[in-house]
Formats: structure tokens, C-alpha cells, sequence
């Protein structure tokens, strides 16, 4: 719906970019360019303190996140391309993807980093950035339409459940999940898709945040059950190598970094590959009922 920026700041420098917006006459006499920051009275007084200086900062910030910039509240895509996107909350596409399956649920986020669920198998499957997906397929064909995710960047997550209880330390990870129970969303409207493992109900979520270069995503589980149970884990990802570099960081095949937030991350070598596993430590939940509740939260940056 405009110039496409995505590539900006591999073109210019953030000095001269600021000084451009400060005073485009001052830069290049007879310039069209309106002199939107250069009054003394703040155009905008009340975005960090009227700074002009700091705005422009916060634009140049912001267009340094490439595809990953969220479209800006008020801006419409065209409602004859099918493109779907998530502005002011999360946004559930359910449709038959490719690598997923025939029961996908898409979650798109205004920070523009998504995940895919796949429904059949009960687990997340997939995360990319950029666009979110297209539902021209799904509108006009949905039995014979395989959609793709709209944006780069794809990652694969690990297969079979995020969740389970080893017996041992050598118990091979399950290849089949539990049984699904639905999907629940917060206050914020993210979802949460829950799962049934034996006594163990499982709570999976993740929501997108922004950093240096774009946005990656938060994986996070809460599992609940009615009596003590140990030897539960998470799995966050499994390589050829995994490098622990300290303070809950992670490198896994020099492609992906996984930040522990909660919990302390382990690596086991299992069928010829290594597995980041995060113990889940149950503890009484309280509320007036004996049950037992532990969670785990990562960062997944790619």
C-alpha cells in the first residue's frame, strides 16, 4: 500500500538519515521533501517528549527490522489479495499446509514472526517471518489448496511432542503427542493449545517479540497435573551440535540460538544427535486443590 522500506538501512546510514529529516533543504537545496520535523513546536509532543532527534531515532529503529516490521495501525492491506495480517492482536488462519498437514492452525503476530500448529499430530511444527499467509487457496479451494507460509526465514521445529516424562536419562524421545483438548486464549488474545498425556495437561504457547535484526518468537509450556510426577521434560531443539555458551544460551548448528528464561537447560546425545532438554519441575499449585504445576520459557532466535 506504499514505498516499500524493508531495505532502507542496508542503503543509507543512520547519521545521514537523521540529519536528512532534521533538514532536507539544509541537504539538498529545492527538495520536495516537506521539513516535517524541522518546526520549533513538537509535531508530536507527547512520543518521547516531543525529541525530535529521538523520533527519528525510533523510525530509523524501527525500520532496521526488515521484514520483520509490523504494518503500521490504520494502514489496509487490499482486500482483493487474500493477504492476511495481524495488526493490533494475534490472528488464527486454519488451512491444509504444506510440511504441517490437513489440520494446520497458523498464528500470525503484529511483530510479524509466526508459528504453525499442527493439529493432527498436536504439536509446533513450523516459525518464519515476514508475511503472514494467503488465504486465496483456502477461499476458493479448500479440499485441493496446500498453502505455504507468506514470509522467509523458515524453521523447522522438532518433531513429536514438546513434552513428555522419561523414564530414564536414555529414554528415547515419543514420535506421537498426546490428545488434544483445544485451544484457549489470554487476555491479550494469544492462544494457548492444550494437550492430554496421561495425567499430564499440557499448555503450549508462543508469542512474538522484537530484537535487533527482527522478531523471533517465546516458546512457552505449563504442564498441571493431579499428583507429583518427575522425569518430565521439555524439548527446545534438537542438532548435530549444540554449544552451550553460558547464562541459558544455546547455539544449535551455528543457525539458531535458544535462550532458557525458565528452567536450566541440559544436553543429551540420543540416536546419533544431541536434544536441549529443560526439566519441568512440578510444585503444588495451591488454589485449594492438591495439584502440581510447572512451567518452562525459552527464547527462540534465528
Amino acid at each position: 500500500p506504499g514505498v516499500d522500506l524493508i531495505d532502507t538501512i542496508e542503503r543509507l546510514r543512520p547519521g545521514w538519515f537523521r540529519a536528512w529529516l532534521l533538514d532536507p533543504p539544509g541537504m539538498r537545496p529545492g527538495t520536495r521533501m516537506p521539513a516535517f520535523f524541522a518546526s520549533e513546536h513538537a509535531i508530536f509532543p507527547d512520543i518521547l517528549d516531543g525529541d525530535a532527534r529521538q523520533q527519528i531515532d525510533a523510525i530509523w529503529n524501527y525500520l532496521s527490522l526488515g521484514p520483520s516490521m509490523p504494518i503500521p495501525s490504520g494502514v489496509e492491506l487490499d482486500a482483493g489479495s487474500y493477504q492476511l495480517a495481524a495488526v493490533d492482536e494475534p490472528v488464527l488462519f486454519g488451512t491444509f499446509m504444506d510440511d504441517v498437514g490437513p489440520r494446520t492452525i497458523a498464528v500470525g503476530f503484529p511483530e510479524r514472526a509466526h508459528v504453525a500448529w499442527d493439529g493432527t499430530r498436536d504439536r509446533m511444527a513450523l516459525a518464519w517471518r515476514g508475511d503472514f499467509m494467503n488465504a486465496s487457496g483456502t477461499w476458493h479451494q479448500r479440499a485441493g489448496a496446500v498453502q505455504s507460509p507468506g514470509g522467509t526465514d523458515l524453521l523447522e521445529l522438532p518433531p513429536g511432542p514438546a513434552v513428555t516424562r522419561l523414564a530414564s536419562d536414555d529414554t528415547p524421545w515419543p514420535a506421537q503427542a498426546g490428545e488434544g483438548l483445544g485451544i484457549r486464549r489470554d487476555a491479550a488474545r494469544v492462544p494457548y493449545f492444550v494437550t492430554k498425556q496421561g495425567g499430564l495437561e499440557i499448555s503450549e504457547h508462543a508469542e512474538a517479540f522484537l530484537r535487533e535484526g527482527g522478531s523471533c518468537i517465546r516458546r512457552g509450556v505449563r504442564v498441571d497435573a493431579p499428583e507429583f510426577e518427575s522425569g518430565i521434560h521439555f524439548r527446545a531443539a534438537i542438532g548435530d551440535s549444540i554449544i552451550d555458551l553460558g547464562d541459558g544460551r544455546f547455539a544449535i548448528d551455528d543457525e539458531l540460538e535458544i535462550v532458557v528464561l525458565e528452567g536450566e537447560g541440559l544436553v543429551r546425545e540420543q540416536a546419533g544427535r544431541r536434544e536441549l532438554l529443560i526439566p519441568i519441575r512440578l510444585r503444588q499449585a495451591g488454589g485449594g486443590e492438591d495439584r502440581w504445576a510447572g512451567d518452562v520459557l525459552v527464547e527462540v532466535i534465528w
